[in-house]
């Protein structure tokens, strides 16, 4: 019993340090916000996007170093799942005076970032540790945007002009949607009027307007959405022609809880959402964050086009 009580106590010590430094905040946050005398705070443009440079406020303890970082959100529901960094600045000092400027590249990410929510913080932050970030989230515009519906499911009604919602586009993009038919070629599905309402900011729904064209087979087809903008990148999903259709709520979209709720002295920054979210967010409904509710099996996001 002694022996077995012996390995036991062993095993927790060699245990505790490794749990003792996954929870440990991330050093350039400690560097920056520990015993800070007028706090601190990474403060940034209220929206950011993809390919372009933004000024960066960094605030907190004189004579700090850090790095300043933009980690796109990956969502399921209302949770993050996974932080990627997408932008990183040159070493930052913080002076006397407490507080400096300094600028952040956002170069173009990879086909598989959606646009939605981006992290602007410190180098260092995880998924384990932002509770112990410093920052805040901002609305994020990618070439590859964020499907909230058209108000159906799977079963969409032929002939009629459908409104799809979108999020995290880079404001003015424009797009288009296709169809795959039975041979292997696309076909233009865009409604001939007015088929674009483009978002003037990441968190302003765009409204992208196709039909489901008459005389298909009560079957599912592939559908695409181009980004006619950027040329480079397509979202597809799967919808079945139907005489009347099946009436779905579109996807809310809603910011991810503040990070730094264990920081002393930390300035959150949260984006005031614009009109236009609250009114999709009331409209809508629902409780999922950053989900594609548009066909079977879920939106698939692909590369350059080809075709």
């Amino acid at each position: 019993m002694r022996l077995r009580l012996t390995a036991l106590l062993a095993a927790i010590l060699l245990l505790c340090p490794a749990m003792l430094a996954a929870a440990a905040p991330p050093e350039q946050v400690s560097a920056l916000c520990d015993n800070a005398p007028d706090g601190c705070a990474v403060r940034s443009d209220s929206w950011m996007r993809e390919g372009a440079t933004f000024p960066v406020t960094v605030k907190g303890n004189p004579g700090a170093r850090v790095q300043v970082v933009l980690y796109a959100a990956t969502m399921e529901g209302s949770q993050v799942t996974a932080l990627t960094p997408i932008g990183l600045s040159d070493d930052v000092f913080v002076g006397s005076a407490g507080s400096v400027s300094t600028s952040l590249g956002v170069p173009p990410v990879d086909d598989d970032l959606a646009g939605g929510w981006a992290l602007i913080s410190l180098d260092g932050v995880t998924l384990a540790t932002l509770p112990d970030a410093v920052g805040g989230w901002v609305p994020f515009g990618s070439r590859i945007p964020t499907l909230l519906g058209d108000g159906y499911g799977d079963q969409k009604p032929v002939g009629r002009t459908l409104e799809l919602a979108i999020m995290g586009t880079i404001p003015g993009s424009k797009f288009a949607v296709d169809y795959l038919d039975d041979a292997g070629a696309w076909h233009d599905a865009t409604a001939a009027d007015d088929a674009n309402e483009p978002a003037r900011r990441p968190d302003e729904a765009a409204i992208v307007r196709y039909v489901i064209p008459r005389g298909l087979s009560a079957e599912p087809y592939t559908f695409r959405l181009r980004n006619l903008t950027s040329g480079t990148a397509e979202i597809t999903w799967e919808a079945i022609p139907s005489a009347t259709g099946q009436e779905q709520a579109r996807t809310a979209w809603i910011e991810p809880a503040p990070p730094g709720k264990q920081v002393g002295g930390a300035v959150t920054v949260s984006p005031r959402p614009s009109t236009a979210v609250k009114a999709v967010a009331g409209a809508i409904g629902g409780a999922a964050l950053l989900t594609v509710v548009l066909g079977v099996p879920a939106a698939r996001r692909r590369g350059r086009l080809d075709d």
